[in-house]
């Protein structure tokens, strides 16, 4: 009984996480159309027209709006996976330090007394 009630919430929860790449990959269209158009990626009145219709369902479904608000934030940090392009010879600038062993020898004062004078 178990394993049965685990496959359908697997399933569910495959379902939502398909869904949530998809409506990502829709914003992500979305912004770059509007970038190429001169214009700021995000659409504050598309956010909000989106969030009302949020609101509508979760009203109609008798979810707490304070939860939807939420979800709906979180639903935005949902962005399509790209592929690196930081690699070494792929023209692109690593802005980050590497990640390897570094010998250092800083010689430091002998006295306290001299580091505070």
């Amino acid at each position: 009984m178990r394993e049965k009630r685990l496959g359908q919430l697997s399933e569910l929860d495959g379902q939502i996480l398909e869904l949530l790449a998809k409506r990502a990959a829709l914003l992500a269209r979305e912004a770059e159309y509007r970038r190429s158009h001169g214009k700021a990626g995000n659409d504050p009145a598309l956010e909000k027209d989106l969030f009302n219709v949020w609101t509508e369902t979760g009203r109609r479904l008798g979810l707490d709006r304070q939860l939807l608000r939420q979800l709906f934030n979180l639903s935005g940090l949902f962005v399509p996976s790209r592929p690196r392009t930081d690699a070494p010879g792929s023209g692109a600038y690593g802005l980050a330090p590497r990640h390897e062993a570094v010998a250092v020898n800083l010689p430091g004062p002998r006295s306290l007394a001299a580091t505070r004078a």
